[in-house]
């Protein structure tokens, strides 16, 4: 009791604190789900009745499940040339979270280049897309469950935007597969 007056100098410091921290610092970031389940017949594993593929599980063989467009489904979304076919559809060139500027120099970079000793950089087109590429990569996860279902997540400061790029995603996922389904019956 004696020391009333720190301790509420304190909770007051700590809740204005707070109060900023909620209201200026954090950006609540959103996510974009999608699943899809693939047929298991389409898998091209060997499908085991139920008992079955629990002793095959025991053993350590694989009993299907993780064979097929599945397994490949996570490499095929994180890969480079995907995302560029994906990016004029969602416009991740546009986007700042994806595509930000390129930081301004530094003080001692600024005064290289205010006399001349220092040439401006100049970001050529492929550090752009590693960029973009990097960028995508960290904010797109995918999940493949144990009973087979995919779980396609996009992170993003804009609900809209991260559901556009999901969509983006799910919808070639889905043209390359029907693409590839046509090439194999052919």
């Amino acid at each position: 009791l004696s020391n009333w007056l720190l301790i509420g100098i304190v909770t007051l410091m700590c809740g204005i604190g707070a109060f900023y921290y909620a209201v200026a610092v954090a950006k609540p970031t959103y996510e974009a789900q999608a699943k899809l389940a693939f047929n298991s017949s389409a898998s091209g594993g060997l499908s085991l009745p139920g008992e079955l593929g629990a002793l095959a599980a025991l053993v350590g063989t694989s009993a299907g499940g993780r064979d097929g467009p599945a397994a490949t489904f996570e490499d095929r979304i994180k890969s480079r040339d995907f995302i560029l076919e994906i990016a004029r559809e969602a416009s991740l060139f546009a986007d700042p979270v994806f595509n930000p500027p390129f930081g301004q120099p530094g003080l001692v970079r600024s005064l290289l280049l205010a006399s001349g000793i220092a040439n401006a950089p100049n970001y050529s087109e492929a550090a752009r897309v590693a960029r973009l590429v990097s960028r995508f990569n960290e904010a797109t996860s995918v999940d493949l469950e144990n009973n087979g279902i995919v779980v396609v997540t996009v992170t993003h400061p804009d609900p809209d935007r991260a559901a556009v790029i999901t969509n983006a995603i799910i919808n070639q996922s889905l043209d390359d597969l029907l693409a590839s389904e046509r090439k194999k019956s052919k």
